[in-house]
């Protein structure tokens, strides 16, 4: 299991703001998950809404890969953690502003992840592989992350607090994105 609070077990947490608060997270990924599974077990009515039929997001791609199976342990960890703790998962579900009119929640976590583009000066977009010196000549890495934003614009000056986490605010790795979702789950 991750567990963004290892070293802080002593360190008691604050009691939720607001208890018994509705709250939908948008993304099944490493962050989402996390922030659905400490926002139930703060005793806050969590629903998961997942795109994919499945979640896990990008770590689920990257266990996929031949003999890295040990990637997704963390996501089927946090997946069994939000089953135990009663957080109501839909997957292969696009969430837009009518699904959230309709969940009605207090609060709503955004952690769809991001998509890679290029950036706003090439041409055309294109990721590059960067040659190593070893391997001859150099390279460019047009790797630039980018929010899938529809439903944060949908969602501003509606009244219903909105928070991003995860990727789609800056790639980071999956122990980072996990903290994060904890953290914003134990400010709501």
């Amino acid at each position: 299991m991750v567990n963004p609070r290892t070293g802080r077990e002593a360190v008691r947490l604050p009691a939720p703001t607001v208890p018994g608060r509705r709250v939908l997270v948008v993304g099944g990924g490493p962050a989402g998950l996390a922030a659905a599974a400490t926002a139930a077990a703060r005793g806050h009515r969590v629903t998961l809404c997942e795109r994919a039929p499945r979640t896990g997001g990008q770590v689920r791609v990257a266990a996929s890969a031949p003999g890295k199976a040990e990637f997704g342990n963390p996501t089927r960890d946090l997946l069994a953690e939000c089953r135990r703790r009663g957080v109501e998962i839909r997957t292969g579900v696009e969430v837009a502003p009518a699904t959230v009119d309709v969940i009605g929640p207090d609060v709503v976590v955004l952690a769809t992840g991001s998509r890679p583009t290029g950036p706003a000066w090439a041409p055309v977009p294109r990721l590059a592989h960067t040659q190593t010196p070893t391997r001859g000549g150099s390279g460019y890495d047009w790797v630039v992350c980018a929010p899938e934003d529809g439903l944060w614009h949908a969602l501003a000056g509606t009244g219903v607090a909105v928070h991003q986490i995860g990727d789609r605010l800056a790639p980071r790795r999956a122990h980072a994105a996990i903290s994060e979702g904890e953290r914003v789950a134990v400010a709501l």
